[in-house]
This record gives C-alpha cells, sequence and structure tokens, in this order.
C-alpha cells in the first residue's frame, strides 16, 4: 500500500527521513514555506534518508547525482529543488 506524506524544506542542502519506495511528487509552497510531498510504501516499511537541495536561480551546484524536481517562488526568490539520486 502506498501513502503520500509532505515535508518543508529548508533552503539549501537537507535530508529528510523516508520510508522505502520514496517517489517525490510535486514541490510548491504552501503558506509560505516550501513543501515536497511524496509517496512512500505502507508506513511499516524500514525508512532511510533522502538528501535534498533547494538552490536558488544564479547560484552556482554540482548537478551530478542529482534529480531534478520542481521549481518554486518564494519572491523575490526562485528556488530549484533536487533529490539525491541513489546509488
Amino acid at each position: 500500500m502506498k501513502v503520500i506524506h509532505k515535508t518543508s524544506l529548508g533552503y539549501g542542502s537537507g535530508t529528510l527521513c523516508a520510508n522505502s519506495g520514496f517517489v517525490p511528487l510535486d514541490v510548491q509552497v504552501q503558506d509560505g514555506s516550501v513543501v515536497l510531498w511524496y509517496e512512500v510504501d505502507s508506513p511499516h516499511v524500514a525508512s532511510s534518508s533522502v538528501q535534498y537541495q533547494a538552490v536558488g536561480t544564479g547560484h552556482p551546484f554540482d548537478s551530478e547525482g542529482w534529480q531534478y524536481i520542481a521549481t518554486v517562488q518564494t519572491p523575490p526568490n526562485v528556488w530549484h529543488v533536487y533529490i539525491k539520486v541513489p546509488e
């Protein structure tokens, strides 16, 4: 069984804990916060860490091994959200 969860993302890099079967669905601004919605397996499955980064427009970063998810705007900033591709 799948479950959809959401978590607020900080700006820059971070890690979130998610159950196995993690699938990012969307990133949007909700109540002034950048929020990631994601799908996981049943809550009873072992958890893992998922790294993310929210990169501002014009800021350099190493994109190798990262998967683009979405772009969101929090005027005057624009953020491009990536997750680390599991190896």
